[in-house]
């Protein structure tokens, strides 16, 4: 929450700390050393209706963390629009 500062859906105002953590890859159950760990490089703050979008929803996002450190949420709209940043 202190590295996002606000939700990372696009346009959103909300501050991190009253936002869900979401994992931008799904944690796997069945196999977990697949992916989806809970650690920093894959949460990212949502507020709930922006993480109940992605989770419930046709939105789907990724994060990319720079070589220095920055993390850049990309989305994807339904209709396959990228949104970066």
């Amino acid at each position: 929450r202190i590295r996002d500062c606000y939700s990372l859906f696009p346009g959103n105002p909300h501050s991190a700390f009253g936002c869900d953590l979401d994992h931008a890859t799904e944690y796997n159950h069945h196999t977990p050393t697949a992916g989806g760990q809970t650690e920093p490089a894959n949460l990212g703050a949502k507020d709930r209706y922006a993480h109940n979008r992605k989770t419930h929803g046709t939105w789907t996002d990724d994060l990319h963390t720079t070589d220095d450190g920055h993390v850049i949420p990309i989305y994807i709209t339904p209709e396959r629009i990228v949104i970066e940043g």
